[in-house]
């Protein structure tokens, strides 16, 4: 049986540098082409059975947000520079669920893929994320008190996080993500008080259902 999340890969895959092959080497995700042009990986979607569309672009445009209007796979845009904050606002209204800019590392990579799977809005640039925070809920397509509650995780306690509600042990993580088993351990203990939560169990399930809600 296939492992790893499946991924349809469009468009300038370069700006991804070496972290997807680093996820298809662990076996985290599987990969099919989607072709350089974003209507080309939208019509193959619809035939594939990836559960995410990564569509790689140097720069977002108007036509590619309006090319993706209703998609209907998870659609993940990495960006080579940050998006105009009203083209990101309308990329995420016509289904857009992620968009992060180059390079990411294989564990920030995954944590999104993990998040953008269950239907959850990942953002990676500092002055969008600061204006969807600034949003009513109704605005967004995300809840905005579960984009606030992770906010207040730092990217590192996110990552470490989002590997652990996996089921991945601590020396996993640290062999991912190239840190001590120590400093794991002390980045989900503060992690587990920045949510509220107890143990790493309850920490998973309040990340896995902030994920998905």
């Amino acid at each position: 049986m296939a492992k790893g999340i499946p991924l349809l890969v469009a468009g300038q895959a370069r700006l991804l540098g070496s972290s997807l092959e680093a996820l298809v080497a662990q076996r985290a995700v599987r990969t099919s082409h989607g072709g350089p042009e974003l209507g080309e990986a939208l019509h193959r979607a619809v035939q594939s059975d990836a559960d995410v569309l990564i569509y790689c672009s140097p720069h977002l445009s108007a036509r590619e947000v309006e090319a993706f209007q209703g998609v209907e796979i998870p659609l993940l845009l990495i960006l080579g520079e940050p998006p105009e904050v009203e083209l990101a606002m309308r990329a995420l209204k016509n289904g857009a669920l992620g968009l992060i800019p180059p390079p990411c590392s294989s564990s920030e990579l995954l944590a999104a893929l993990i998040t953008i799977k269950h239907r959850r809005v990942v953002v990676m640039f500092s002055e969008l994320m600061e204006h969807l925070l600034r949003q009513p809920a109704h605005d967004v397509l995300t809840d905005a008190s579960a984009l606030k509650r992770l906010a207040v995780l730092t990217p590192r306690q996110r990552q470490v996080l989002a590997l652990a509600a996996q089921g991945y042990p601590n020396q996993r993580i640290a062999d991912e993500m190239n840190l001590a088993n120590s400093t794991v351990r002390n980045y989900l203990s503060s992690a587990y008080q920045r949510l509220g939560c107890q143990n790493r169990t309850e920490a998973a399930i309040i990340f896995r259902e902030l994920a998905k809600s």
